[in-house]
């Protein structure tokens, strides 16, 4: 992302005293202390730490200069804020485009994930109907041939009676000759 950014200026407009800043800033910037070699101290100049303790704090500094930002705002053209803009969007999407894929794709392939589960539902219910109507089928089926039994044992148990008694009649007969031919 492209952050564009002013530096601070000073509140004051006398370049007397710009110039006089800047001088004090570069007597104490780090920069300067880097790029000059360290010399021993003499009596004559003043150590680092007395350099440091002579600096200006930051509080007295930002109260010699005093700060406006909309002096710092940069003065950009409509069709630079809209290519800026465009660009951001453009690098976001490029961004989901890479973590999620095409959407175009996923989408297409989501809604025929979801008509074949559709399908699927409707074939399943289908069964499960089919499976239904074959369950009371057979129960019907089983009801008929337990009617059947029903009236064939009832048949049966007429047709017992009707023998029970001249059978155990010839039973008892039987019995008493034996006996007889026994003695």
């Amino acid at each position: 992302m492209l952050s564009i950014e002013a530096p601070p200026k000073p509140k004051t407009s006398n370049p007397e005293e710009i110039a006089n800043i800047l001088d004090q800033l570069e007597q104490y910037s780090p920069e300067e202390a880097v790029k000059k070699p360290r010399q021993q101290s003499t009596a004559n100049e003043p150590s680092s730490e007395e350099l440091i303790d002579e600096a200006p704090s930051p509080q007295q500094f930002s109260q010699n200069i005093p700060f406006n930002p909309q002096q710092y705002q940069p003065q950009l053209s409509s069709d630079t804020i809209q290519e800026l803009v465009e660009s951001v969007v453009d690098e976001k999407w490029q961004n989901i485009i890479e973590k999620f894929g095409d959407l175009g794709i996923w989408k297409e392939r989501t809604n025929r994930d979801l008509l074949s589960l559709k399908q699927e539902l409707l074939r399943t219910q289908d069964r499960f109907t089919q499976l239904q109507k074959a369950v009371l089928g057979k129960v019907s089926e089983y009801n008929d041939n337990i009617s059947n039994i029903n009236s064939e044992m009832k048949a049966l148990e007429k047709v017992f009676e009707k023998i029970i008694d001249p059978l155990t009649t010839n039973i008892k007969e039987l019995q008493r000759i034996t006996d007889r031919l026994k003695k």
